[in-house]
């Protein structure tokens, strides 16, 4: 549909949003954590820490010494 001229990433549009936004899910996801282990339910921790996993490769990879950005 959008030829590859259009991506976000070949224009440099607000690449920064991407790691404000991965931080933020950091956040959140460590909020839920919290929150998760004073409810006493740590079983479903688990995918909290994948989630948050991901996210830090994301602000690695924009911010990181080989910075994709």
């Amino acid at each position: 549909m959008f030829p590859e001229r259009f991506a976000l990433g070949a224009l440099h549009i607000a690449t920064v949003l991407t790691t404000l936004a991965a931080i933020g899910v950091v956040l959140i996801f460590v909020g839920a954590i919290v929150l998760r282990m004073c409810r006493g339910e740590v079983k479903v921790i688990g995918m909290h820490i994948v989630v948050i996993a991901l996210a830090l490769v994301v602000i690695w990879g924009r911010t990181g010494p080989y910075s994709l950005s």
